[in-house]
């Protein structure tokens, strides 16, 4: 298990989180990409981060951020008492968020949607990859 310490995460105007616990994976959208890439997605990415409470719990954080002037960034946490669940969460994130992201992006309406697709491609990628690294959240089939 990765190393125990005290985190609070904000979560805007929303009360912040905090537990002791370690952080098992993360996955930083903006990472691995070019200058031009981030450029021309409008500088959108997602920060993800899955943490294991020193109580056994699993705590995801979902950060968007946006260097598009006039957007706003999201940061919202989730828990769940089983690896198994966190599928779900992402699921769950990606349904309810996404459309509200889009909303909120701006330019006309082709952009938005190109950059709104180009966010969700990243993001799924970035959930597989980080899902990966988790071996206890692979629903097994018996």
């Amino acid at each position: 298990m990765a190393e125990m310490k005290e985190w609070t995460l904000d979560r805007g105007l929303q009360p912040p989180v905090s537990f002791t616990g370690g952080l098992v994976a993360h996955q930083d959208g903006v990472g691995g990409r070019s200058l031009w890439q981030s450029l021309t997605g409008g500088g959108r990415w997602h920060s993800l981060s899955v943490f294991r409470t020193r109580e056994g719990r699993w705590v995801v954080y979902f950060t968007f951020r946006s260097k598009v002037k006039g957007e706003l960034g999201n940061r919202e946490v989730f828990w769940c008492d089983h690896a198994s669940d966190l599928p779900a969460i992402f699921s769950q994130y990606q349904e309810v968020a996404f459309p509200v992201l889009a909303s909120r992006m701006l330019g006309d309406p082709a952009s938005r949607q190109r950059h709104a697709v180009e966010l969700m491609a990243r993001y799924q990628r970035q959930v597989a990859q980080l899902l990966a690294a988790i071996p206890a959240a692979t629903i097994k089939l018996h």
